[in-house]
């Protein structure tokens, strides 16, 4: 997990649906459904986001 939290920081805000798309099909997380991929994109984000590494 904490590589996809290193590339989820180099994501520019227009590259959203790349970063979701990437995080569903990413083969370190094709033993996750679904659900589990989009609640770990949210964790993601919101580590990011305490981190202050999030666009304004």
């Amino acid at each position: 997990m904490n590589n996809l939290l290193a590339a989820a920081s180099n994501i520019a805000a227009d590259e959203v649906t790349g970063f979701w798309s990437r995080l569903l099909n990413d083969s370190s997380m094709e033993n996750f459904a679904d659900l589990e991929k989009l609640l770990a994109g949210c964790e993601i984000i919101a580590a990011l986001d305490d981190l202050g590494l999030l666009a304004p």
